[in-house]
């Protein structure tokens, strides 16, 4: 058994390196192969590899990172290429979901110009794909000539792109998602030749059930067989059989266990640096977003408009008007929680205003308060971008106080706005957000105005308001 894709060289394994080792050999897993992802963690990388026989690895870096390949990083790739125990170039590819990391233009200059290098000299690479089917596949026919080795790891749910993967001969990988309840593997699954489909756990993320939520770790890769077992209605045993050969035949890696014992390793300096996490999170399981808003608390502050529409009931002779009231100051609280779907997040809110304006057209008055509960459902499109836009919407409380006379009712609120995400490590998810939210009411309030103030005439109205808040959100997420 060969786990052909898994980062055990990430800070999630920092406390626990031999354990996890030691739990792989245990379940029957011969070899572990770990692609790299970027250029400050390549040492860090090799090290470990030096440390354990087991391990192999790829070299290359990530779209994610394609930002940072140059001609110094390219001659670096060529040299560590050069270890006894680089199966591959890899992980390398295009990654358009994250495409605020890298832009396309970029990635692809750095795909091609590694496949160039994994031609010159003989090594297959290990593909990355998210949401870049055609120009992938489109790059990948440019360069095969026949002589292009590829596997495209943690392969998607596209019987199309698997009969274009295995048109051009290449093979494909499966992890953990091919287990979860909701995945469309099941066709593809069928569909794959059982001389080209390999096994990976791409740890630490993605673990299978029924290990879904924990740490992913290259003693869970048994799962992914078994499923594949399953569904291809074949011998678990066969299809563990099977993977292996495919690996060790991709890979080469019986050659090099023999070419090892003859060749003295070329060691490595380990640098500090570890390899930075946060630019493979979008292997994470696809229902958990890279910034999590499970609960928090925040607080707001913002400026209130206030329109208010006057309908003149006692005395028809007097035109019905529209009242504006700018910048009054509100201010309030929030509380959230997310842990429903990643693209949406619950809130309730609570927003205060006095306007102290009104004093100021009616002597004598009393200033009107405003008081607005709001119950919103904040719709995220993009949970895993840095940065959310959100639309909201809900109903909402209405309490005011005008001059003196209270009255309430239930209303409706709607907004956009964007949201920053900053984790804060150890800590939780601190959100900086910025919004324009209007709360409307639903049906008239009676009421009187003062129409005349010597003699001092009043007169009975029916007022609905709409109250319009830009307003600069802070929200605290914390680690639970």
């Amino acid at each position: 058994m060969i786990d052909t894709h898994a980062h055990i060289d990430t800070e999630a394994f920092a406390e626990d390196i031999e354990e996890v080792i030691a739990r792989a050999k245990a379940v029957g897993v011969e070899h572990i192969v770990i692609p790299a992802i970027e250029p400050d963690a390549f040492d860090n990388l090799v090290a470990l590899v030096d440390k354990y026989d087991m391990l192999y690895f790829g070299i290359g870096v990530h779209p994610h990172s394609a930002d940072k390949f140059d001609d110094s990083v390219e001659q670096r790739i060529r040299e560590i290429a050069k270890h006894p125990k680089c199966v591959a170039i890899g992980e390398i590819g295009l990654d358009y979901y994250y495409n605020e990391l890298s832009a396309a233009d970029v990635q692809k200059h750095a795909f091609r110009r590694q496949i160039e290098i994994a031609k010159e000299l003989g090594k297959p690479i290990i593909v990355h794909n998210r949401d870049s089917d055609d120009d992938l596949i489109d790059i990948l026919t440019e360069y095969q000539d026949g002589n292009l080795k590829a596997v495209l790891h943690c392969f998607p749910e596209s019987k199309e792109l698997l009969e274009k993967a295995i048109h051009l001969g290449f093979n494909v990988s499966f992890t953990g998602n091919i287990t979860f309840k909701k995945s469309e593997h099941k066709e593809v699954l069928e569909l794959v030749p059982l001389d080209r489909f390999m096994i990976e756990t791409d740890s630490p993320y993605m673990a299978p059930v029924p290990n879904r939520g924990k740490r992913n770790e290259p003693s869970f890769v048994k799962e992914i067989a078994k499923k594949i077992s399953e569904v291809k209605n074949m011998n678990y045993e066969n299809i563990l059989e099977q993977s292996t050969k495919n690996a060790k035949s991709f890979f080469k890696i019986m050659m090099l266990v023999m070419g090892i014992a003859l060749f003295t390793q070329t060691t490595y300096a380990q640098r500090e640096n570890s390899y930075n996490d946060k630019f493979y999170e979008d292997e994470g399981d696809y229902d958990k977003a890279p910034y999590p808003k499970f609960i928090g608390i925040g607080g707001f502050v913002g400026t209130n408009t206030i329109v208010e529409s006057q309908v003149f009931t006692e005395d028809p002779n007097i035109p019905d008007r529209n009242i504006s009231y700018e910048g009054i100051s509100s201010y309030g609280g929030t509380i959230t929680y997310g842990g429903i779907a990643e693209y949406l997040v619950l809130q309730v809110g609570y927003a205060y205003s006095k306007n102290t304006k009104v004093q100021e057209d009616t002597p004598g008055s009393l200033p009107n308060i405003h008081q607005l509960i709001e119950v919103s459902s904040l719709w995220i499109p993009n949970p895993h971008n840095k940065i959310n836009v959100f639309g909201a919407i809900g109903p909402s409380f209405i309490m005011n106080s005008i001059n003196g006379v209270e009255n309430s009712q239930i209303g409706l609120n709607a907004g956009v706005g964007f949201i920053f995400n900053i984790p804060i490590k150890g800590a939780g998810l601190l959100n900086f957000a910025a919004e324009w939210r209007l709360n409307f009411d639903l049906a008239a309030v009676q009421s009187e105005v003062l129409v005349q103030p010597t003699p001092r005439v009043v007169t009975a109205i029916d007022s609905k308001s709409f109250y319009s808040i830009p307003r600069l959100n802070i929200i605290f997420y914390p680690d639970f």
